[in-house]
């Protein structure tokens, strides 16, 4: 993965585990020349970082850059809240132009660079909605059983109080999945961190099934990026 900002292609997203999944996805889609860089996320709907991002584009404009995606969850929102909401932050990173669909290329221009720079979006959810881990969850391509039994701890520890939220389940199910269900050694005798933690949980693709039909959209935006 490509972490110098010198490509003619830059993908945003929110963050380490998106980075690791789309470049992932790239490979396997065949994409060349794509820099995918992480925007840091707070866990209150932040994106606090994305307007910093868009301004280092608006920088790399002037000198090579090309073509920028736009990648963050659906999470509870819809696709016309996710459009005004990214309209808004590339406004007020001085870009001129408007996205007024997902997974097609709009020209932008500013004032500080000659020509135009092809931006698109999109957004990463299940059936419209969620976010990487709903999608991923979905195209995992192995049974889970030691992924599936966190229920029993999420109920145990509502039963004390203790509630688990959604999105903090779901990263620990895919994180099971990818550690234990996806380990070579399927008793764990000789587990050790070397059967991929989540930083690393892209490593073997196996795990997800890239030709699902649940990633069409996806596929059809990276493919602008050919």
């Amino acid at each position: 993965m490509n972490t110098k900002n010198t490509l003619p292609k830059r993908i945003l997203v929110e963050g380490v585990d998106d980075a690791k999944f789309i470049y992932a996805f790239c490979q396997h889609l065949n994409i060349p020349n794509v820099d995918v860089e992480h925007i840091e996320v707070i866990p209150i709907n932040g994106l606090f970082n994305l307007n910093d991002k868009l301004n280092t584009a608006r920088k790399a404009a002037k000198k090579n850059l090309t073509h920028l995606g736009i990648l963050i969850d659906y999470d509870k929102y819809n696709q016309s809240s996710r459009l005004n909401y990214i309209n808004e932050e590339l406004k007020e990173a001085n870009f001129i132009g408007n996205l007024s669909t997902t997974q097609i290329f709009a020209d932008f221009t500013s004032f500080d660079f000659v020509g135009k720079l092809k931006i698109a979006c999109d957004f990463i959810g299940l059936n419209g909605k969620g976010c990487l881990e709903d999608l991923l969850w979905n195209i995992k391509t192995q049974s889970s059983p030691f992924a599936d039994n966190l229920q029993c701890w999420r109920d145990c520890a509502e039963k004390q109080q203790k509630k688990i939220s959604d999105s903090i389940f779901k990263k620990e199910q895919v994180d099971f999945y990818v550690k234990y269900d996806g380990a070579a050694d399927k008793n764990l005798s000789n587990y050790t961190e070397k059967y991929r933690p989540l930083s690393n949980m892209y490593e073997k693709p196996e795990l997800f099934d890239f030709d699902s039909s649940a990633l069409s959209g996806l596929r059809r935006f990276l493919n602008l990026f050919k």
